[in-house]
């Protein structure tokens, strides 16, 4: 079986918990070769209780790599900007650069004007 070449894309964590209430966070690898930085590993899977929404549904998802987690490195940059936009949504930001990423999947508008190719949530 031949694999196909997907688009690379990063994913902040609102899109991951809305895919997964409904039962379709698989859209995200069916479409793409999907990362998420760290933060948002961290936002959804150890914040909150055991039952909390995606939690379980992320897990397996990066245990199985089909969602892959970047440590992002320019961490100077997201601590300076810091405020302006949370740390989630500037770790999607920063790792899209370093992965050499094309499409950003996130949900809030500030956040959308600092990167140029966007999937709107």
């Amino acid at each position: 079986m031949v694999k196909e070449n997907k688009i690379k894309a990063i994913c902040n964590t609102s899109p991951i918990i809305g895919l997964s209430i409904i039962g379709r966070l698989d859209l995200l690898w069916e479409l793409f070769d999907i990362y998420i930085p760290q933060e948002v590993y961290n936002e959804v899977v150890k914040q909150g209780s055991e039952q909390a929404i995606g939690k379980q549904e992320l897990r397996d998802a990066v245990a199985k790599g089909l969602i892959k987690v970047h440590e992002v490195k320019d961490q100077g940059f997201v601590v300076k900007s810091y405020g302006r936009l949370h740390r989630g949504e500037l770790e999607v930001i920063v790792g899209a650069k370093e992965l050499g990423v094309s499409i950003v999947i996130i949900d809030e508008n500030s956040a959308r004007k600092c990167q140029q190719h966007i999937i709107y949530w």
